[in-house]
């Protein structure tokens, strides 16, 4: 789950554009105060949505709230993109495997595509995901 930013003026100065950005593998902290919350965490900013390489920018964003009753991941992504105008959510797709009564398994992406059974498959492994 990201957002792409065509065009982003980073906190430390620089610009860089159509650049990928995540909370993934970023620690949240949820605290509550005075009656609201406050979210700490990090984002990264990639190149793309493939995060290959890993990124050395990991910027700080604080983000202070009264309801966090619509997902913490929810709040942090709509302080982002208002930060970023422009900024559009990214597609995921995910690969899901999926075993039949007869052993043979089947991939199907989020576009709800379904493949061809696959010869050898690995029953420990139920979901490929970001």
């Amino acid at each position: 789950m990201g957002i792409f930013v065509p065009e982003a003026n980073l906190p430390m100065g620089i610009t860089v554009s159509n650049v990928y950005m995540s909370f993934s593998g970023e620690v949240i902290y949820t605290c509550p105060t005075n009656g609201q919350y406050n979210v700490n965490t990090h984002y990264k900013v990639y190149k793309d949505d493939t995060k290959q390489p890993d990124t050395n920018i990991r910027i700080p964003l604080n983000v202070q709230v009264s309801d966090i009753s619509v997902g913490v991941y929810t709040t942090l992504y709509t302080a982002l993109k208002n930060l970023y105008p422009g900024a559009e959510d990214a597609q995921v797709v995910a690969t899901v495997w999926c075993w039949t009564s007869h052993g043979a398994a089947t991939s199907a992406t989020g576009s709800g595509e379904v493949a061809e059974p696959v010869a050898e498959s690995n029953p420990t492994s139920n979901v490929i995901s970001e």
